[in-house]
């Protein structure tokens, strides 16, 4: 359903936020695949833009993340209540408010469960019956066997 897409969604935020206000996200592994240098200096521009601002010493990525990081560490623990809130796209009112508790296990299991499809370790799975309309707008359904 619509709310499972949301909740999940939410919950992974949930999870990388967290880890990053403890200091558990490690990007090396990011930038090494990307091949992007974290100690190489930012552009004259970009730099011009930073020194504005006054943190000339954030020359780098390197510089910058750590700054970053250590901000993050000051933050405290989000609440284990997450809220799904609907507002009308003409004017913001509020439709409806969901909150429902944050589930480590089950968002785990799920993110696992996507890593295994984008790493090829398991075939996708097709839609309901009940929403097989979905595939009329899938740009895979002409080489879809579902």
């Amino acid at each position: 359903t619509k709310n499972q897409k949301t909740k999940f969604q939410m919950m992974t935020y949930k999870l990388l936020f967290d880890k990053l206000c403890a200091g558990k996200q490690n990007l090396n592994q990011i930038f090494a695949h990307l091949n992007v240098d974290t100690n190489k200096k930012f552009s004259t521009y970009l730099q011009k833009e930073i020194d504005e601002q006054g943190l000339q010493s954030l020359d780098c990525i390197a510089k910058f993340l750590e700054c970053i990081f250590k901000l993050f560490s000051l933050i405290p623990k989000s609440s284990e209540t997450l809220q799904i809130e609907y507002r009308h796209q003409q004017d913001s009112s509020e439709i409806g408010k969901i909150d429902f508790e944050f589930e480590k296990k089950w968002i785990q299991n799920n993110i696992e469960w996507v890593i295994q499809l984008w790493n090829r370790e398991r075939r996708s799975v097709g839609v309901k019956d009940e929403e097989s309309w979905k595939c009329n707008y899938c740009s895979f359904r002409m080489k879809c066997s579902w």
